[in-house]
């Protein structure tokens, strides 16, 4: 698979200097990747979008809205046990990951609820069955007296 570079170029977004990239095919066949990288120390971020040629006209627009809102945190402490996104025993952005994979979780099936039974109904049956049968008894009687 051969992939096909676009543009590279440097920019500022938001007071801070990243390298800007869009590429076809680089990641998937049939897929662009926009690429965007900065080193603020002690950090290299690297954030990557991904979509497929069917929606990357549609998606263009929404991509450079998150690109120009790109902003790394300069003070983010990565030793802060009271941090929203570290604390001991956990990967940074733990709790992102969390949202996430509750997100993906499939709802809980409902609970199937067989419908209510109708007592009345098997009553009904009873009864009328009775009163059918005693009409037919009733009926053979009178043919049996009158012949």
């Amino acid at each position: 698979m051969s992939s096909k570079v676009v543009y590279v170029r440097k920019r500022n977004i938001n007071g801070f200097d990243w390298v800007d990239s869009l590429q076809e095919n680089s990641e998937l066949a049939g897929f662009w990747t926009r690429y965007v990288a900065t080193v603020q120390k002690p950090l290299a971020i690297l954030v990557t979008y991904v979509v497929s040629n069917q929606k990357y006209q549609d998606l263009t627009p929404s991509f450079e809205r998150m690109v120009a809102s790109l902003k790394p945190v300069s003070d983010f402490k990565f030793s802060d046990p009271n941090s929203d996104l570290l604390s001991p025993g956990t990967e940074l952005g733990g709790v992102l990951k969390s949202q996430i994979e509750k997100r993906l979780k499939k709802a809980p099936e409902p609970e199937l609820v067989p419908p209510p039974t109708d007592t009345k109904t098997p009553i009904l049956v009873v009864l009328l069955g009775g009163f059918i049968g005693l009409l037919l008894i009733a009926r053979l009687r009178r043919k049996k007296t009158k012949s």
